[in-house]
Parts: structure tokens; C-alpha cells; sequence
């Protein structure tokens, strides 16, 4: 038919091959106090200014209510878009989560001790909000800064910077990828 488009050629490649260049350290932010446990305070109120106790979350909550398994080894490179980059503050770690329009398939690894890095081939990044950088400086967390950057067409990065070293975990699972750093 005249007019259709063909179907996007999908390529299985290794993690070595996913790598999607040299890594360059992203802009460091402007140094937030840290405000530690004792003296971190959740504070809600209402457009009224009235204090309530419960608030319903409406933001993102990475593979709620959706299948997927953990996917080790190979997988297939699909150009599609990002979805959401995301940050929890949890009790025991820290999780950045990235979400794909379809499948997630990345590289994640550490070029330096404060740098962490997810390479993201075919990944385009179509809202502009996402490319702003996440400042989670005044969180008590190891992680200080996540920056997204488009590759000129090779893909997208993801950058974790921290204050210090820490140990981290990270998995692929459906249209996810989950980066827990220890606290």
C-alpha cells in the first residue's frame, strides 16, 4: 500500500554493544543542604491551606498492576520513546526508575565511583521536560543529581551522579528499568 511505513528493523545486541559512547560528567547542581532524617517533615496542605493527614499519590508507580519478568542476558534494540524518569526516597535505598513506550532495553554500568549510567539505544526523548535535571540534593540520599540527555540520534543516557560511593542494584523488567542505590 501506498503510503506505509516499513517495519523498523530490530537488532538483538549484547551489552558491550549497547554502550552508546563516551561517558562526560553532567553539570554538577547547586549544592541543596541536606536535611537528614531528624529533621526531614512531610507537610501536606490543601489549596485551602488546611492541614490534612492523607494525600493520594497521582504521579507514576513503576509496574503497578502490570506483569513482567526480570530479563537477564540479550535484548532487542526497538526505536521507540521515554516515557517517565522517576526518583523514590525509600527507607533502606534510593530508586530511579525509567520507563520506554514498549520494551526496556539498556546498559546499565559505572564509569566512575560517583557516576552511574543507563545507555538507552533507539530511545528518543520526545517531551522536553524529561530532559530536565532531577535534583534529589535536599533528600537524605546518596543520590544527588539524575540527568537525561539525547545522543544525537544514537539513543539516550541517563545519569545517575552521587555524593558518595555507594553499592547499587539494577534490573530490566517489562517497560522498566530499576536502579536501586543503597543508603
Amino acid at each position: 500500500m501506498a503510503g506505509d511505513a516499513a517495519p523498523a528493523q530490530q537488532t538483538w545486541l549484547s551489552a558491550d554493544d549497547l554502550r552508546l559512547g563516551d561517558f562526560k560528567v553532567p553539570p554538577a547542581p547547586y549544592p541543596f543542604p541536606l536535611l537528614g532524617d531528624e529533621r526531614a517533615k512531610e507537610v501536606y496542605v490543601d489549596r485551602d491551606g488546611n492541614l490534612y493527614k492523607e494525600r493520594k499519590y497521582s504521579g507514576v508507580i513503576p509496574a503497578w498492576g502490570q506483569s513482567g519478568a526480570l530479563r537477564r542476558g540479550r535484548c532487542q534494540v526497538v526505536p521507540q520513546t521515554l516515557d517517565w524518569v522517576g526518583f523514590q526516597n525509600n527507607f533502606d535505598s534510593s530508586r530511579i526508575f525509567i520507563a520506554v513506550q514498549g520494551e526496556a532495553c539498556g546498559y546499565v554500568y559505572r564509569p566512575d565511583e560517583l557516576h552511574i549510567v543507563i545507555d538507552l539505544p533507539a530511545v528518543k526523548v520526545e517531551n522536553p521536560n524529561l530532559l530536565r535535571d532531577i535534583l534529589t540534593g535536599a533528600f537524605p540520599t546518596p543520590v544527588q543529581l539524575i540527568h537525561v540527555e539525547e545522543l544525537g540520534g544514537r539513543g539516550t543516557r541517563v545519569t545517575i551522579a552521587l555524593r558518595e560511593p555507594r553499592a547499587y542494584l539494577s534490573a530490566h523488567i517489562g517497560k522498566y528499568v530499576f536502579v536501586d542505590v543503597s543508603r
